[in-house]
């Protein structure tokens, strides 16, 4: 018995298809390469299309949690005109702030630049761009 693994990585999102084609069909096997190869151009191309200077609050790896102007380039992640937010200040977490701005008890420490890869990035949540000012 023959088995076969195929890697399709066009990106950091893999697939992998194990084969026993010792009884399979090239015709299947070659259907089974193209919905590989096809599954992987949708999830690759969506990237592109995140970010395009909304403000979002980031939650990345080790606890950092930044808010700023989000913009996403493939695996590079940036947000412009960003704060650290070292304290919510809020009763009713992260989306509260998301929704009606930063309160009178949130700490936000300015940074300018926070550049970082998607695979840091835990979260990210809609921010009410009337409610900031960056």
């Amino acid at each position: 018995m023959r088995i076969v693994m195929l890697t399709i990585n066009p990106s950091f999102t893999s697939t992998y298809l194990l084969f026993n084609f010792t009884h399979m069909k090239k015709e299947t096997l070659l259907e089974l390469i193209g919905l590989a190869l096809k599954e992987n151009t949708e999830e690759t191309q969506s990237p592109d299309d995140i970010g395009k200077g909304e403000i979002r609050i980031c939650i990345l790896q080790r606890g950092w949690i930044y808010v700023g102007k989000y913009y996403r380039k493939g695996n590079n992640c940036s947000l412009e005109n960003a704060s650290c937010i070292r304290a919510w200040g809020t009763t009713k977490g992260l989306g509260e702030i998301a929704e009606e701005g930063p309160t009178s008890n949130t700490k936000l420490d300015s940074t300018p630049t926070v550049n970082f890869h998607v695979l840091g990035e835990i979260c990210t949540i809609l921010c009410n761009p009337k409610k900031w000012k960056l």
